[in-house]
């Protein structure tokens, strides 16, 4: 994974601008969220006060789905990479309880 020591976050115009890429047009529905998250991730990540990615295609292919949700969690929360590993742990968003009794109804 490339090294991003801050995160900094897009104005608005910026980020209309950049879900009207023409890459998000033509890619599936089910894809251009995860396209949109790291065109907005290759503008805003930082090491060393340089730009992390150049494009979100090496976004994509230097992290996996769960660390660019987690990058886009940290941006909108205003928080920093340091302040919450990117690596490890469980995604914000499961609930393993809810996990075993979904799995519990279906057997």
């Amino acid at each position: 994974m490339n090294e991003i020591d801050e995160l900094r976050p897009v104005t608005a115009a910026q980020l209309l601008k950049l879900r009207r890429d023409p890459l998000l047009s033509q890619c599936a529905p089910e894809e251009s969220g995860l396209l949109g998250n790291a065109l907005v991730l290759s503008k805003c990540c930082y090491y060393e006060d340089k730009a992390a990615f150049e494009s979100a295609e090496e976004v994509m292919e230097a992290l996996t789905a769960e660390q660019i949700e987690r990058l886009i969690r940290l941006l909108c929360a205003g928080e920093q990479p340091g302040e919450r590993p990117l690596d490890g742990g469980k995604s914000a968003a499961f609930d393993q309880e809810r996990f075993h009794r979904l799995q519990e109804e279906t057997t």
